[in-house]
């Protein structure tokens, strides 16, 4: 028998509530922006991989007494100093990691709230619902 077919006596005879379809609502919001903070996380961690790269490219330069530095900034390359490319990549990493951590804090915040949801909902519901994704 398929495994994802219940039988009589895995059905739960409890009713579903408008609060109960609203908790189940909530959850599936939480789901899919749950999803879309991780790819945002995801994304985040390479531009602060990028960024620390360059950041070990303009130390490189400083050492080998480089007098400019091309900086790489929106869709330009912009010549600069070696104290104004190193205060750039310093400023645009610790942004990159303040955005990176209030990210993983949303991701945390929905986790939890997804967990006292599921709690809340497999204890009345039992195996006839399946919030796993």
């Amino acid at each position: 028998m398929n495994s994802s077919v219940l039988t009589r006596e895995d059905e739960s005879n409890a009713e579903v509530t408008r609060a109960d379809q609203e908790k189940i609502n909530l959850f599936s919001r939480l789901n899919t922006r749950l999803s879309g903070l991780k790819e945002r996380s995801e994304r985040l961690e390479a531009d602060i991989d990028s960024i620390e790269q360059s950041e070990m490219v303009v130390e490189e330069m400083m050492v080998m007494d480089q007098d400019h530095v091309l900086l790489n900034v929106g869709t330009a390359l912009v010549m600069a100093d070696e104290d104004v490319a190193s205060t750039y990549v310093s400023t645009e990493k610790d942004s990159l990691k303040a955005k990176h951590a209030e990210v993983v804090a949303e991701i945390n915040k929905a986790e939890g709230e997804m967990s006292a949801l599921k709690q809340e909902l497999y204890g009345k519901f039992g195996s006839s619902i399946n919030l796993d994704p």
